[in-house]
């Protein structure tokens, strides 16, 4: 692949995206995003140039405390909000650690 197409798949990325989150903001709902570790960091991150307000963070009820927040925005128990799924868009940001972890030390993706 040359330089040419790198940029290309590059910029496509960013129209992707961009597409992604207009659909996201299109459902003028609250957006949470389940998990608060660092993979819900990075979506965070991505989110953020494209205006997309972050409502919160989503955790099992082994890691919810009452009145904690992350990146500055409340901590929700999970098994609390799935009870109205339509009052939300749910934004995965968990991963498999084992797998986050072999792709830092090898840099696959």
């Amino acid at each position: 692949m040359n330089f040419k197409d790198v940029i290309s798949e590059i910029e496509s990325q960013k129209d992707y995206r961009k597409l992604q989150c207009e659909k996201i903001k299109s459902h003028g709902l609250p957006v949470i995003i389940l998990g608060a570790a660092e993979m819900a960091k990075l979506i965070t991150e991505e989110l953020k140039p494209f205006g997309v307000e972050v409502a919160g963070y989503a955790v099992t009820e082994e890691y919810y405390k009452p009145g904690k927040n992350y990146l500055g925005k409340p901590l929700y128990n999970y098994s609390e909000l799935r009870q109205r799924p339509k009052d939300y868009v749910f934004i995965i940001g968990i991963a498999d650690e084992y797998k986050w972890k072999l792709n830092e030390k090898t840099g696959g993706g």
